[in-house]
């Protein structure tokens, strides 16, 4: 099972959500860390950040106009990269 952290603005839910489908059918054996389904009362959320980051070894921030001022999707960006994760950006086309 490869693992990958999901690094979205809360305004593109829907786009984590069609990212999220794909990579749980079969046959692909991927499984997203999505930490917004991470459950651990008492632990602060930058802890649950880092902890899902840590966990995997790929990093695939979603990239939107929503996602390129959103202060908490820089600062996992910045986690990923001191942490030495590769980084697979999925960028938002403009037309």
């Amino acid at each position: 099972m490869i693992k990958f952290f999901l690094s979205y603005s809360q305004l593109d839910h829907n786009k984590m959500k069609a990212i999220e489908k794909v990579a749980l059918k079969k046959p692909y054996k991927f499984e997203p860390i999505i930490i917004a389904y991470f459950q651990k009362p008492g632990v602060p959320l930058t802890e649950k950040v880092k902890d899902g980051i840590l966990e995997t070894q790929y990093f695939i921030p979603i990239i939107t106009e929503n996602s390129i001022s959103n202060q908490w999707v820089n600062q996992e960006i910045g986690f990923a990269v001191a942490s030495d994760r590769i980084i697979l950006p999925i960028i938002e086309k403009k037309y």
